[in-house]
């Protein structure tokens, strides 16, 4: 996180209370944006898992037979 892009941020006395809020919310939408591509990229290993073991057993059965 420590690579993170703060060239929208204007430290000092300087910033306004409309420039802090546009800040803090373009923050937010980054983070919540980079936490569904987290839950999403889980979801899609967890279906490629299964499939996997789904697979693994169409094998085994058909060796089996």
């Amino acid at each position: 996180m420590s690579q993170e892009n703060h060239s929208d941020r204007q430290d000092g006395p300087h910033e306004t209370d409309a420039e802090t809020t546009n800040r803090l919310r373009t923050r937010r939408v980054r983070l919540k944006n980079h936490l569904t591509r987290r839950k999403t990229l889980l979801i899609d290993v967890t279906i490629l898992c299964t499939l996997l073991g789904g697979l693994k057993t169409l094998v085994e059965i058909s060796l089996l037979s």
